[in-house]
């Protein structure tokens, strides 16, 4: 009894927090293929010993409802008089001839996939991730614009001056930096990065700020970022390996 009511104490959503049944105040308003499921309930127990909602609809329109949990298993859609739906429900399903029966997948024990219900926690964090998803899309799209006409797409000779904590101001220590729409390929005569490959993170990149951040597919380390002057004459790259990181320091030959 305890179980029963606290599934009756609260209120469950399809799809978003527009479609519900609320068992604080016996109303329903959900969709299923063209009908709108919408009005005040009854619930009665079936002659199966099963649970039912007896809906009033609107426009002479009204559902008998077999729950499954949470959901249902399956429903009648009933057109006609109200009170005779309601005494055709009690006499096993057994409707007048003046109740009009639009459609039905009962008797039924298995949950129905038109009507599926969930919490209203459940809902909203779904709801969150699909408006970020969204968002993350939006600034996608954005990068792949900006990078487009931003002039870095292309292929940088570079120098070394300095790798963690050694220097090679005075030692020709050469590389090349190649910035495509796919990521960032970075080859030098340094052993530690004499290759990574990599993919863009474009959320986390910001092309105006000229920091560009790639997770690395091929070489040492998880990511790294890259960040370079306006002139586009020098850079850092910083690579992180778990809680590590190396920085190497350049100036653009050519």
């Amino acid at each position: 009894m305890l179980a029963f009511n606290l599934v009756n104490s609260q209120t469950y959503y399809q799809n978003n927090l527009d479609n519900y049944v609320n068992y604080d105040e016996n109303t329903i308003k959900l969709s299923y293929k063209s009908y709108n499921i919408e009005g005040s309930f009854l619930e009665e127990r079936g002659k199966d010993y099963g649970s039912y909602l007896i809906v009033e609809g609107n426009e002479g329109i009204h559902f008998v409802m077999k729950k499954n949990g949470l959901s249902f298993a399956g429903l009648d859609i009933l057109k006609g008089d109200y009170a005779l739906v309601l005494k055709g429900f009690k006499k096993d399903r057994k409707y007048s001839k003046k109740v009009e029966v639009l459609f039905s997948n009962l008797p039924s024990e298995t949950k129905m996939e038109g009507i599926k219900l969930t919490s209203e926690y459940l809902i909203k964090k779904r709801l969150e991730r699909e408006k970020k998803m969204e968002q993350e899309k939006i600034k996608a799209n954005k990068f792949d614009k900006e990078l487009a006409e931003s002039g870095f797409l292309k292929t940088y000779k570079i120098k070394i001056y300095k790798h963690n904590t050694l220097d090679y101001s005075g030692v020709d220590k050469f590389g090349t930096l190649m910035i495509t729409e796919q990521g960032i390929t970075i080859r030098t005569e340094i052993p530690s990065i004499d290759l990574l490959r990599s993919s863009w993170d474009k959320q986390a990149s910001n092309i105006a700020d000229r920091n560009f951040t790639c997770n690395i597919t091929n070489g040492y380390g998880d990511f790294f970022s890259l960040s370079m002057n306006a002139e586009q004459t020098a850079g850092g790259i910083t690579v992180m390996s778990g809680k590590r990181s190396v920085m190497t320091i350049f100036t653009v030959v050519e």
